[in-house]
């Protein structure tokens, strides 16, 4: 079988590389099945604390399904597609630990919709971003819509998804799209740098938040409040929380590696 998703375990970071350099890097069925590998590794993993996803080369992070296997694709055809990548973007989005996309070219279509299922979007300044399924007579099908609407705001996601325009970086960033915009040189970098100083935050205070964040994002404001409440429980009963705030009054750094408990 072809590598055509490349895992690298640097503890405490992972790093997950899209690998299909000369088909634009799209998702096909098999990429999205060494990802959804690749993840679980990464879920097995206690020594992970974040996780980078990238992809090879500087031209493209992912350009969506190849059209090529859509072109003939019924009504229920397409659901069963959609069904198997929001599968995916779904096991992304559900992991414990913070997930950095390093955005290292053109972000389409199904590889956007998966670059909206992490929880930070970092991007090279000659990325560009959009769905331009329009263009083709669909449209998104796996969470693009829900998720770009909770991203970016109703204004900005009817423009991109009615236009099939292409954003820019610089534009991705005043949208709020991506929170960071660097030389490409120094995207992987960048992206390290921020997962280790994610890593050196305690596990389940970021686990917690993000669940939170998870519920806060559909629930109405009571519901988002309660969750909040009961996830800052789960941070006080935990030994992470002993550890850091002891760190804090002994003045040094915590040891959350040691204090853990389990993911």
């Amino acid at each position: 079988m072809d590598e055509l998703v490349l895992l690298d375990i640097e503890a405490p970071l992972a790093i997950i590389r899209i690998n299909r350099k000369d088909a634009a890097n799209a998702l096909s069925a098999e990429v999205r099945q060494q990802l959804s590998s690749a993840l679980e590794i990464v879920r097995n993993t206690p020594s992970v604390r974040a996780l980078i996803l990238t992809a090879a080369g500087e031209k493209v992070f992912a350009a969506g399904s190849d059209i090529k296997d859509m072109v003939d694709m019924n009504g229920q055809e397409s659901i069963t597609l959609s069904e198997s990548i929001l599968r995916l973007n779904n096991q992304f989005a559900s992991l414990d630990i913070p997930i950095i996309c390093a955005i290292n070219g053109w972000c389409l279509g199904g590889g956007l919709e998966l670059a909206l299922a992490c929880d930070i979007r970092i991007a090279a300044d000659h990325a560009r971003f959009g769905f331009p399924e329009p263009r083709l007579g669909i449209m998104t099908g796996a969470g693009g819509v829900p998720r770009l609407l909770r991203t970016v705001g109703g204004g900005v996601a009817r423009h991109m998804l009615l236009t099939g325009d292409i954003l820019d970086a610089r534009r991705a960033y005043d949208t709020g799209l991506v929170t960071s915009v660097v030389a490409m040189p120094e995207l992987l970098n960048e992206a390290r740098a921020m997962g280790l100083r994610i890593a050196a935050l305690g596990p389940t205070a970021l686990a917690q938040i993000k669940r939170t964040v998870s519920v806060a994002e559909s629930a109405d404001l009571a519901r988002g409040i309660e969750a909040e409440t009961q996830a800052c429980a789960v941070c006080f009963a935990s030994p992470e929380k002993s550890e850091g705030m002891t760190a804090f009054m002994e003045k040094r750094k915590p040891d959350f590696a040691a204090a853990a408990a389990p993911r």
